[in-house]
């Protein structure tokens, strides 16, 4: 009998340790005391405190506790977030830093309390888990690690406001959260020209142009000509400093060329303030402006309408930013609020002139949003791509009712599209590949380019036999039109080299072989032929306008999808750049023809015009592909 109990008392205490029914000890008296270390950009003050120490002393996000540091002595929430109402203070265990911080949401808690580094603070608790129930619910966190997006536009939080004219994204800048150089290819395909940057300084814009992992030649470039503003905003919607600052943003791209780009670092809260501004300017209702915003909230966290989590954010962020923009006192009704008016007053209240708000809003032509027929014109491009991709010529009555569809929702795309049609069938069908040297009648001045196409390097930096023979053929053609520029493209493809680029290497050996320095241009950040035909295309037109003719010099299995992305990519940017002609050397162990390759050029096409997740789609999972049925087929069935 008393082997029995003590069995039974013993399985008791397994099942209360198991369980965590015994108290935490000190959890009631917990504290602990620091420093601060550092004051940032947004007055929150950075602690010598971390998680780690703080979470011994026996605190939890979720706790509200007591906090002393210079004049300041009051309780605040402990959340892992910006989960406090507007203004009110909070203890912060950011998931991205090693230490703890306390700040105000959408305020300086540095300046409220007095305090600068080297100051004293101390924390007590005061309740535990006496905000447990905010930090579940907000508690959000997201992946830097793009292959847990469904795309690029997704992963770079990238989207237009108006199509054409106005973007909004992540910093194609700043690589703080691993998104810049999606963002800057995106925004180069948009045509981007005058940028708003809510978040850096010119200093940090500086600091990032000279980071090691820097990949962003379109912002550079746009940085360099003076077409950026570099703002540094605090994050204080309230603040007469924060409306200045949209104001001054605002009149910068006014006087810029659009497209425009609004952006902060993750393109959710500052760059969602300034797109609500202008959202209100083109007219557009309270729930047009409610889905933008909450776009972001879903591509960074997948937080989906009808959500207990969606509808709180929606609550606590933008309906408080319209509070904010309209006058009205955190938590008022909206109804009936004159939203354009409100925006108007807005920025001529914090300094912008009538002047500037009437060309703002002519060069933008503002209207409201009309969703539908964006994802309708996108539909049927990608539907048009994938019929001639799957089927090729079987599919061309099915073709030509979705290109006579798209003339008829956009008559610009719809002959964009009938002109990218005609090429692709072209390089299909009559294309044809020289070898050894070009046709003889291209032009014979400076307007002619020949654009030789890197290849991976080998693991130490070293060019592959292949890539040699491309430089070979190039530097013949080269000899046979000798006013043409010889343009080499490819980024870092050595595993093993990171000083090396593909298009340095084949650069050095040209000049070797005798090329002169003067016609040699290098495009050294692309690291797919898609990005070769992008960012050549953009020196191109920005720095040697005469060029008008391309000559495309690659291996002869990969010159007619070269030709095609090059040519497809000018006309959507509106280059008057052409494929006129094509160099290739032999590459025999690589004879890709037929279904094959017209494959992959259909893979090519749907990644240039966002469609990313269907095109590894097609090469990963391709009994999933959604291969489009042909007419004849349904009929039959």
């Amino acid at each position: 009998m008393i082997g029995a109990m003590k069995k039974y008392l013993a399985l008791i205490l397994i099942f209360l340790m198991a369980f965590g029914t015994f108290p935490v000890e000190a959890s009631a008296d917990a504290a602990v005391h620091g420093k601060v270390a550092e004051i940032d950009t947004y007055g929150q003050a950075l602690l010598d405190i971390t998680k780690e120490d703080f979470k011994k002393a026996g605190f939890d996000p979720g706790d509200i506790v007591t906090v002393t540091c210079g004049s300041y002595t009051g309780s605040m929430p402990c959340f892992t977030g910006y989960y406090a109402d507007r203004g009110e203070c909070m203890l912060r265990v950011n998931p991205y830093l090693p230490n703890i911080t306390l700040c105000i949401n959408y305020g300086d808690f540095a300046k409220i309390a007095g305090i600068g580094a080297g100051d004293n603070v101390d924390i007590t608790l005061k309740e535990k888990g006496g905000a447990l129930e905010l930090q579940e619910i907000n508690d959000l966190t997201y992946s830097d690690d793009r292959a847990d997006s469904p795309s690029d536009a997704a992963f770079a939080n990238f989207r237009p406001i108006v199509e054409g004219k106005l973007y909004r994204s992540a910093s194609p800048v700043d690589n703080t959260i691993k998104r810049a150089r999606y963002a800057d290819a995106l925004i180069r395909e948009a045509g981007v020209q005058t940028v708003m940057n809510l978040n850096n300084t010119p200093e940090e814009v500086a600091a990032c142009l000279a980071a090691e992992d820097f990949a962003s030649p379109w912002y550079r470039a746009l940085y360099e000509a003076g077409k950026v503003i570099a703002l540094g905003m605090v994050i204080d919607f309230s603040s007469e400093e924060f409306g200045a600052g949209i104001a001054e943003g605002f009149t910068f791209l006014a006087q810029g060329d659009t497209p425009y780009l609004v952006h902060c670092l993750e393109g959710k809260d500052r760059a969602g303030f300034a797109a609500m501004v202008l959202e209100a300017l083109m007219g557009w209702r309270e729930e047009e402006i409610v889905a933008d915003y909450m776009r972001s909230y879903t591509n960074y966290y997948g937080i989906e309408p009808g959500t207990e989590k969606y509808e709180l954010i929606v609550e606590k962020n933008i309906e408080e930013m319209l509070c904010i923009l309209a006058g009205l006192e955190s938590g008022a009704s909206l109804a009936g609020t004159d939203l354009r008016a409100a925006a108007e007053a807005y920025l001529l209240s914090h300094g912008m002139a009538e002047q500037s708000l009437t060309q703002l809003e002519d060069k933008l032509a503002l209207s409201a949003p009309a969703p539908a027929k964006d994802a309708e014109e996108a539909q049927l491009i990608k539907d048009i791509i994938l019929y001639y991709g799957c089927h090729g010529e079987a599919a061309e009555e099915e073709i030509q009712d979705l290109l006579a569809a798209l003339k008829e929702t956009d008559a610009g795309q719809g002959e964009l599209w009938e002109d990218i049609m005609d090429y692709w069938r072209y390089v299909n069908t009559d294309f044809v590949i020289h070898t050894k040297k070009l046709p003889d009648d291209l032009p014979k001045d400076d307007s002619l380019a020949l654009v030789i196409l890197g290849a991976a390097l080998n693991a130490d930096g070293s060019m592959r036999e292949e890539l040699i023979g491309r430089l070979q053929v190039g530097l013949a053609c080269a000899g046979q039109y000798p006013n043409a520029y010889v343009v080499c493209t490819g980024g870092g493809t050595a595993k093993e080299n990171k000083d090396v680029t593909e298009a340095g290497q084949m650069g050095a050996w040209l000049l070797e072989h005798g090329l002169e320095k003067d016609r040699l241009i290098l495009e050294d950040q692309s690291l797919s032929t898609i990005e070769n035909a992008q960012y050549t295309l953009d020196i191109l037109h920005r720095d040697y306008p005469q060029v008008t003719s391309l000559a495309i010099v690659s291996s002869d299995y990969h010159a007619a999808r070269g030709a095609l992305l090059f040519e497809t990519a000018s006309l959507m940017a509106k280059h008057e750049i052409r494929v006129v002609s094509n160099c290739a050397s032999p590459a025999p162990d690589k004879a890709y023809t037929g279904d094959y390759l017209r494959g992959w050029q259909m893979y090519n096409l749907l990644q240039l015009i966002g469609e990313t997740e269907l095109a590894w789609q097609y090469i990963h999972d391709p009994e999933n592909f959604p291969r489009p049925v042909l007419y004849e087929w349904a009929e039959a069935a």
